[in-house]
């Protein structure tokens, strides 16, 4: 057989070598050896594949598409970004090279490598026989990532068979050219392959072949084909290439040629075509592939300075419509953060760790509802989940996106970037961002004039100015008006409104004590009248705010609402890779993009909720804006000396988080809303909340605000005190005024008629 095949190789290449072939091009199905070929003739040689042998190398080769060294340095990267570290490498005999290679580059890095043969199959046994064999090896590794150095065929012989329909997901990574045709449920492939523009290419190929093109299968080897075609012709175009005789080709003809391949530069369907010296394809272009749906995504691009740069998130492939849709006896993987009071880590008398909280008693719950199992793990990096600049995910969301938990339990927001990655279920609670603030001193102080604080001064001024105004006004009303208090000639006043009695009626107004007589004449009563408003609408106003003052005394803060945060002198802080944070960080109203760039100014990003309590407690004016409940937890504890204000009224939701597309989301969401209904879970907030709060709220030294729960919203209810400023009063002064200006225009009208009716009196006919 390997002489028959010898002969055939030599005669191909003395008919090869007799005609006047300047290049080779090889296929990815070649029967003959194009390297053995192009070592006996001297022709340059074009591979369009690029997984080679080390028996499978020549010398005079440009090489079209990416080796599996480019394989190998894009798949380290994927594992780098996502942190998987222990890889199986399954590979074939022929491809031991290439496993060989990844396992040299890789020994830097902290990966638990191991390595499977897929051996061919006995004829006197099953197909499928070494399918089971690498499928039970792999178990035994429990290995995160398998990374295939097969062939198609035995790529799909492997993934499709039963033995890979195991509760556990793995994630695959294809080493060679993507099988068509693909659908493997409930796993994680990704593949790599060369970029090319489909819509260019079906145009290019419809105008060359017509309509036929249909019948074209890797349209990955077209374009490598069409890229192929565009260097030989820009070779030949080159000043050095452009004399050669096509009909008298020589050795040092096909030489030339061969340099002038490997110069071009120019970019292609595949992308960038530029070779080194020697023909070996540099800054290679890789597209990074999910299976999504039966369909190949792509999620993320690599190259060889950039590394990975991934666009969009590694999902699991859909379910199988056959799979299992109760959750009965399924064991699930659940992540959780220990955060107070959702759940919190206990020590058992025995040394033995457990968990306790809201979210394990509605854990409990789900799980004697719905018949599962589970087994709890707190997220590494203590985080909720926010999107990298690279397109991955930390916190549970990460581990989530990632496949390594299979739901995640927490005070989880459901957001719009969340949702397009994981599915939420409804939410088991509802809540809205608050203000955390120290509390000010509730220490006694000598204030004297404390009984001044309802009025500003401005408006005490106005009220001496009042009753001056007031006294001079009775006074000459009184003296010039002809019906009112005369002396013993009938003329001025008499001394019932002398000027220091017309002031100390005034005064005994003004202070609800009545004066000894009042006006007589109708232009002093309708001042009186006047003023007595005025005397009443102030002595209401200040009783009513120094009845505010004296009961909320110790509710004295600066800060009463998110507005007023903004506008003083408080540092804020938020959670990193907290909703709260994006809420912030991506919002258009400038209100919160004036505090977002406060929190960058000041480097006031906290890492936990207590390092922020405990920054609140420690620093001057300092605010930390996070989630109601927490907050409500936190200003429940000894030492008691914080409280909480409103922030943002906008009301959010904590829901569980699954995998893209899982199948049971629909039956947690409908065990949440039956909890909801028959007050489970508002039992459970009672629990957890009211009966475990160790701080008392005395009437007499009230916070600035008070909880008022209705289902899980919590509303609250300001005391003012503030001072009443003289904008509040002007229109009871208006009033005065105007009263001032008529009794003085009927005091005119009253001396008119009483001189008119002394003209008449003495009148003689």
């Amino acid at each position: 057989m390997l002489w028959g095949q010898l002969i055939q190789t030599f005669f191909s290449a003395t008919l090869i070598s007799a005609s006047n072939v300047i290049t080779l091009i090889e296929g990815g199905a070649a029967t003959t050896s194009g390297c053995a070929l192009s070592t006996i003739t001297g022709i340059p040689l074009i591979r369009l594949h690029g997984n080679n042998g080390p028996l499978d190398q020549c010398e005079k080769t440009i090489q079209m598409s990416a080796g599996y060294k480019d394989y190998a340095y894009a798949t380290l990267d994927i594992l780098k970004i996502y942190e998987w570290k222990n890889i199986v490498l399954v590979y074939e005999e022929r491809r031991v090279h290439e496993a060989g290679h990844f396992l040299t580059v890789s020994q830097k890095l902290p990966l638990i490598i191991n390595l499977v043969q897929f051996s061919g199959c006995d004829k006197n046994k099953e197909l499928t026989e070494p399918a089971h064999r690498v499928i039970e090896k792999i178990q035994k590794f429990d290995a995160e990532v398998i990374i295939l150095y097969l062939g198609k065929k035995n790529i799909e012989l492997l993934l499709q068979q039963r033995p890979c329909q195991h509760e556990k997901t793995y994630i695959w990574i294809i080493q060679e050219q993507i099988p068509l045709n693909f659908t493997w449920y409930q796993n994680v492939v990704i593949a790599l392959k060369l970029p090319h523009a489909e819509a260019s290419l079906v145009d290019e190929m419809k105008h060359v072949v017509g309509d036929n093109f249909s019948d074209f299968i890797n349209k990955e080897l077209v374009a490598v084909s069409h890229d192929a075609l565009h260097i030989i012709q820009e070779a030949v175009n080159t000043e050095s290439c452009s004399s050669i005789n096509g009909s008298d080709i020589r050795l040092e003809d096909r030489n030339t040629m061969l340099t002038c391949m490997r110069k071009v530069v120019l970019r292609g369907m595949t992308g960038l075509l530029q070779f080194t010296e020697r023909g070996e394809r540099e800054r290679i272009e890789l597209e990074i592939l999910n299976l999504q749906n039966n369909y190949f995504k792509r999620v993320g691009t690599w190259n060889s300075t950039k590394g990975a740069v991934m666009t969009g998130n590694i999902k699991r492939n859909m379910d199988s419509p056959s799979s299992k849709k109760t959750l009965e006896e399924r064991r699930l993987r659940v992540v959780v953060l220990l955060e107070s009071p959702y759940v919190e880590e206990r020590r058992k008398e025995d040394g033995g760790l457990f968990y306790e909280g809201y979210c394990i008693d509605f854990l409990n719950e789900l799980a004697r509802n719905l018949k599962f199992t589970y087994e709890i793990y707190t997220a590494p990096d203590g985080k909720y989940g926010a999107e990298m600049e690279d397109g991955t995910w930390n916190g549970v969301i990460g581990e989530i996106v990632n496949e390594r938990a299979d739901m995640a339990l927490t005070a989880l927001t459901i957001t719009e970037r969340r949702e397009e990655v994981v599915d939420f279920s409804v939410p088991f609670m509802h809540y809205t961002s608050d203000i955390l603030l120290k509390k000010a001193s509730s220490e006694d102080k000598y204030e004297l004039l404390q009984f001044m604080n309802p009025f500003d001064n401005q408006v005490w001024f106005a009220n001496l100015a009042t009753l001056v105004i007031s006294s001079v006004a009775v006074f000459v009303i009184n003296y010039y008006s002809p019906y009112g208090y005369k002396d013993d000639n009938g003329r001025g006043t008499s001394k019932e409104f002398s000027f220091f009695n017309s002031v100390w009626f005034a005064l005994a107004c003004m202070l609800q004590q009545g004066g000894d007589n009042t006006p007589k004449s109708l232009s002093g009563r309708i001042l009186t009248g006047c003023y007595w408003f005025c005397v009443l609408i102030c002595i209401s106003t200040y009783t009513a705010n120094l009845a505010a003052f004296f009961t909320v005394k110790n509710a004295v803060h600066p800060i009463n609402n998110l507005g007023e945060l903004t506008e003083s002198s408080y540092s804020i802080s938020v959670l990193s890779s907290s909703s709260t944070s994006e809420f912030f960080k991506t919002s258009d109203y400038e209100t919160y993009k004036k505090i977002w760039r406060k929190i960058e100014l000041d480097g006031t990003l906290v890492q936990t909720i207590a390092q922020g309590v405990q920054w609140v407690r420690e620093k001057e004016d300092f605010a930390l804006i996070t989630d109601g409940p927490y907050l409500r937890k936190i200003v429940s504890k000894p030492p008691c000396d914080l409280e909480v204000v409103p922030g943002l009224g906008t009301a959010k939701g904590y829901a569980l988080a699954f995998h893209d597309n899982d199948p049971h989301v629909h039956n947690f969401s409908l065990t949440i809303l039956r909890l909801h209904e028959n007050d489970f879970l508002a039992s459970l907030e009672r629990k957890w909340w009211e009966s475990k709060s160790s701080c008392s709220v005395k009437e007499e030294t009230c916070t600035i605000c008070h909880f008022e729960q209705t289902v899980s919203f919590f509303h609250f209810v300001a005391l003012s005190r503030k001072q009443i400023g003289l904008n509040s009063m002007l229109g009871v002064y208006l009033v005065l005024f105007v009263g001032m200006v008529v009794a003085f225009l009927t005091l005119l009208a009253e001396i008119y008629w009483k001189r008119k009716g002394e003209q008449g009196h003495n009148f003689v006919p």
